[in-house]
């Protein structure tokens, strides 16, 4: 069974402009292959905050989404929004892996001290 990540959109950037522990997913990533499922609206907050945040850093992120095409498995996320956690950003992340559903879903992300309650 093949193994599938979602990863937050905070350590996508943390990997891109500072490295280390985040950029470490990425090389596993790489490494093992294994997938990223990701959303549209994901990628939309990535290239959102990349672009307000550090705008320097907006080739490197195409470079970054391009070298992991093979690797991204998009999720659709659907009409209803989930809205579990403080940060309507995080309930993105938390909707992707919910929609992705499977066994071997990993949840790599920095907002578990953020999360009110779920119920899935």
């Amino acid at each position: 069974m093949e193994s599938r990540v979602v990863v937050d959109s905070n350590v996508w950037i943390s990997a891109l402009v500072f490295g280390g522990a985040p950029r470490a997913v990425f090389e596993t990533v790489l490494e093992v292959g294994i997938q990223v499922a990701m959303s549209a609206e994901i990628i939309e907050e990535i290239r959102r905050l990349v672009s307000v945040k550090f705008a320097t850093f907006g080739d490197d992120l195409e470079a970054m989404l391009t070298l992991f095409s093979d690797y991204i498995h998009f999720v659709r996320l659907g009409p209803l929004r989930l809205e579990v956690s403080r940060d309507p950003d995080d309930d993105l992340v938390l909707e992707t892996a919910i929609r992705r559903r499977h066994p071997s879903s990993l949840l790599e992300t920095r907002i578990c001290s953020h999360l009110v309650s779920i119920r899935v």
